[in-house]
């Protein structure tokens, strides 16, 4: 990397997805939107970056086009996207937890404390102007 400090990336791709882990909380979690999970292209570095909170930890990770282009496609097959500009101004207090929720809150900057569930956070986003990508809106 010949940048540094890193900057932050100005827009993210957020899919709201059902698949991924089954656990008991998932049945109060409205059809559809069970996950969230965001992918980011990076060009500087001519990368894209993976970022996905799981019970288990998180994944941050680059990967190549034509990963990117299969996680787009089933993304596509399974859920929906939002284009997300990335506002970098959170509130000045820590947030609640670190879920999906929570992880793509703090990767996007947003200016709300807690949304708690992917279809909350989908709602919020598209009021604060995100676009439907893929997959509805």
């Amino acid at each position: 990397m010949t940048h540094w400090p890193p900057q932050p990336l100005s827009e993210w791709l957020i899919a709201f997805v059902d698949y991924g882990e089954r656990h008991w909380w998932c049945r109060f979690l409205r059809r559809g939107f069970r996950h969230v999970f965001a992918l980011g292209y990076d060009p500087t570095t001519e990368q894209w970056v993976l970022a996905d909170a799981k019970i288990g930890g998180m994944i941050l990770r680059p990967i190549d086009g034509p990963t990117a282009d299969l996680v787009i496609a089933d993304g596509r097959q399974h859920g929906r996207w939002l284009r997300c500009p990335a506002w970098h101004r959170g509130p000045a207090i820590p947030r609640p937890c670190l879920t999906c929720v929570g992880m793509i809150e703090h990767l996007l900057g947003v200016p709300w404390i807690a949304s708690w569930t992917p279809y909350r956070l989908y709602r919020r986003l598209l009021e604060a102007g995100a676009q439907p990508w893929f997959g509805g809106g």
